[in-house]
């Protein structure tokens, strides 16, 4: 009795191949029919006739899902979904960083783009070209995929 779908933003079902992501929505006779007092999120949350979870994930072909992210951890760049956590996880690989965060600014081109606070460990430096030039070799090892803006 329960009807789950991974949904691209026009809510269409993608393909299950367990690489392609989006946010699962879900029916059940059981589900909350609103959020307590607020009309407006309510509405949000049931859009196209499913609840939505806010949680990214892809589905393989034997109906296995794996939640990757959360819809408001995604930073939109030039109609593409990238992971802040992703992100995040890469930076964190660099022997000089301590800490990341990875937050989605405005951009008047592209939407957003990803910018990263970086907390370096005790004792070490490293230039922003550095990092930028880290980032992409998990590109060309083709952990993360390249985009252009």
């Amino acid at each position: 009795m329960v009807d789950i779908e991974i949904v691209d933003e026009q809510m269409e079902p993608l393909a299950h191949d367990g690489e392609t992501t989006g946010e699962i929505v879900v029916r059940a006779p059981w589900l909350t029919p609103s959020y307590y007092k607020d009309n407006k999120n309510s509405k949000a949350l049931w859009r196209g006739g499913y609840l939505h979870t806010g949680d990214v994930a892809t589905i393989d072909q034997e109906g296995f899902i794996k939640i990757t992210d959360r819809v408001k951890d995604m930073i939109k760049i030039s109609g593409e979904w990238v992971s802040s956590l992703e992100l995040e996880d890469i930076l964190h690989q660099h022997k000089a960083v301590s800490e990341a965060a990875v937050i989605g600014m405005p951009h008047n081109k592209w939407g957003e783009v990803p910018l990263a606070l970086i907390t370096l460990k005790p004792d070490q430096t490293v230039a922003e070209k550095e990092l930028l030039g880290f980032a992409k070799g998990f590109i060309t090892k083709g952990i993360l995929l390249e985009r252009r803006y």
